[in-house]
C-alpha cells in the first residue's frame, strides 16, 4: 500500500537522521511505496529461422511489480504481477513461409501502477531478428511407368475386345528425382471398364517381393528395401504383373473381363519444405494405361 503526501509517493523516510530503507505494517511492506523492475530481455537474441518458434522474455525485479508486455511480430504478453524473480514469458513467432521477408520481433515492457524501472526509463525493449524464407527450389527429373505385354488372353463381346485371364505384363518403373530422394514408392494396378462387374473381380499378383526382399507386394523402399541397383534417388525396375483366372485359393473361378488396365506408382517423401519436383509438391504420381 503506497504512502502518499497528497498525490505523490513518499520518496524517502528517516529515523532520526538515518535513512530508512523499508517500513512494514505486520508483514506488508508500505515503504518504499514503489516496486522496481531491474531488467526485461530475451534470453536468446540470435537469429530465428523463418519457420518460427518460441523465445523467452525474462523479467527480473521486485515481487509485486506490475507491468504490461507487448510483442511486435509475435504473440504472447499481457498484464502481469511479478510473483517471483525472474519470471519468464513465452513469445511465439509464426512461420513466415518459404517466401517470407526478414523481420524484427520486439517485446516491450511498460510498468504499471507504482512500479518503476531501474535507470528511470519508461520502457524496457528487447528484440531479435527472424530470417527471410529461403525461397522455393524446383528440382527437375523423370518419373515414368511403361507397360509391355508378355502374353494376353482376350474375349470379344458385342464387337468390343476385353482382357481376360490369364494375361501377363512387364511394367517398368523408372525414376530420377533430380537430387531429391523418395522414402518409398508404392505401386498398384486397377482393372477398369469391367464387363461383368462386380461378381467377377480382378485378382492380380506380381513378383515385387522377390525384387525387394520384402513381404509387401506393393511397396519398394522403406522396410522392404530397394531393388538391386536402385535407390530412393534414382533407378529402374521391371515388375511382372499377372491377371489370374482363379482367386488366391486356386479353385474359385473369377473369369475377369476387363476393358483396360492402369498401372500406378506413387512416390512418397520426395518433396521437402520449400521444394517442388517438376513444379509440383506432395505425393509424386506416375501411371500408364494399356488396352487389349
Amino acid at each position: 500500500m503506497p504512502i502518499n503526501i497528497q498525490n505523490a509517493n513518499i520518496s524517502a523516510a528517516k529515523l532520526g537522521i538515518s535513512n530508512v530503507s523499508k517500513i512494514f505494517v505486520g508483514h506488508s511492506e508500505i515503504f518504499p511505496s514503489t516496486k522496481e523492475i531491474q531488467s526485461a530481455v530475451f534470453t536468446d537474441t540470435s537469429n530465428l529461422s523463418y519457420a518460427g518458434g518460441t523465445r523467452v522474455f525474462r523479467v527480473t525485479g521486485e515481487a509485486g511489480s506490475t507491468f504490461n508486455v507487448s510483442a511486435s511480430n509475435g504473440s504472447g504478453g499481457g498484464s502481469y504481477t511479478l510473483g517471483g524473480s525472474p519470471e519468464d514469458i513465452n513469445i511465439s513467432v509464426s512461420d513466415t513461409g518459404c517466401t517470407g521477408s526478414a523481420r524484427t520481433i520486439t517485446s516491450t515492457l511498460t510498468p504499471t501502477g507504482s512500479t518503476v524501472l531501474q535507470g528511470g526509463g519508461s520502457t524496457f525493449v528487447s528484440s531479435f531478428n527472424q530470417t527471410a524464407g529461403p525461397g522455393i527450389t524446383n528440382y527437375t527429373g523423370t518419373y515414368t511407368v511403361s507397360i509391355a505385354e508378355v502374353s494376353k488372353t482376350t474375349t470379344t463381346i458385342n464387337g468390343v475386345v476385353y482382357y481376360a485371364a490369364p494375361t501377363v505384363w512387364d511394367v517398368t518403373y523408372a525414376w530420377n528425382f533430380g537430387g531429391l530422394t523418395a522414402s518409398y514408392i508404392s505401386i498398384s494396378e486397377s482393372g477398369l471398364g469391367m464387363y461383368n462387374s462386380p461378381n467377377h473381380p480382378d485378382y492380380m499378383t506380381n513378383n515385387l517381393p522377390s525384387l525387394t526382399g520384402g513381404s509387401s507386394q506393393i511397396q519398394m523402399g522403406g522396410a522392404q528395401g530397394w531393388p538391386s541397383g536402385t535407390s530412393g534417388a534414382s533407378g529402374s525396375v521391371t515388375v511382372r504383373w499377372t491377371s489370374n483366372q482363379y482367386a488366391s485359393d486356386g479353385t474359385t473361378l473369377l473369369n475377369p473381363i476387363i476393358g483396360y488396365y492402369r498401372f500406378n506408382a506413387n512416390a512418397y517423401g520426395v518433396v521437402g519444405s520449400c521444394q517442388t519436383f517438376n513444379g509440383g509438391g506432395g505425393t509424386i504420381n506416375a501411371n500408364a494405361t494399356i488396352y487389349p
